[in-house]
């Protein structure tokens, strides 16, 4: 018996429903390559329209049952990330999926612009890093979530998927503020506010104070997000 597990995503074709979440293997043509034969489509890492080389280490910690990280999202840069986009596209037989994050509507939209002309086949807006203060913000209003997808939809003609945050009263009010701004699809979920304290020290172990944490230990809080 031959199981088929194409499936189409927001008119994407896709040969299996398993998607590369953005992440740390979201960053070169190796990794994609090692992974394309397993899945269905890649998302990138986050990517902005400056560079950032993230937060101060410690930034990783591990757990029993997960991660606590506060990266603060280094990349290098959509202008960079440009040609690695291209180069994905022209090696890879699978979609690709750029997930880019701003400080305000204008970086997002203005990096979502440069991901498409790149070849981007859909967009992932990551509306809610939890130890990026001023992503955060964009998945903790149902207004501002909205107007960011609006901004963006008006400026690509790819798909656009909005990456939402557990750490809110009501997911579902923003889910349905990005549909009715022009999200094709919901990813759900990014990492859960967390931190950890230096019994030592007698303070936050991150520099940042706050980290997320990812890991087996939120699939049950995911799957209820869902």
């Amino acid at each position: 018996m031959v199981i088929l597990l194409n499936v189409d995503l927001a008119q994407i074709k896709l040969k299996s429903p398993l998607i590369l979440a953005s992440g740390i293997l979201g960053t070169s043509i190796p990794y994609f390559r090692n992974l394309e034969k397993d899945i269905g489509s890649i998302t990138t890492k986050s990517i902005g329209v400056k560079p950032s080389f993230g937060h101060e280490t410690p930034n990783i910690i591990p757990l029993k049952n997960g991660i606590l990280n506060s990266m603060g999202i280094p990349n290098p840069g959509i202008e960079y990330f440009k040609h690695e986009i291209k180069l994905a596209k022209s090696l890879l037989s699978i979609p690709i999926i750029v997930s880019v994050y701003g400080e305000d509507e204008d970086e997002f939209r203005k990096a979502a612009f440069h991901a498409e002309d790149a070849g981007a086949d859909a967009i992932e807006l990551n509306l809610s890093c939890p130890h990026k203060g001023k992503v955060a913000q964009f998945s903790e209003s149902a207004t501002l979530a909205k107007s960011t997808l609006e901004s963006v939809s008006n400026s690509v003609k790819v798909p656009i998927f909005a990456k939402l945050s557990p750490n809110v009263s009501n997911i579902s009010k923003i889910a349905v503020a990005c549909e009715n701004g022009g999200a094709k699809g919901i990813c759900a979920i990014n990492t859960l506010k967390s931190m950890k304290i230096d019994i030592n020290m007698k303070k936050p172990l991150f520099p940042s104070t706050f980290g997320g944490l990812s890991g087996p230990a939120i699939k049950p809080m995911a799957i209820a997000m869902i």
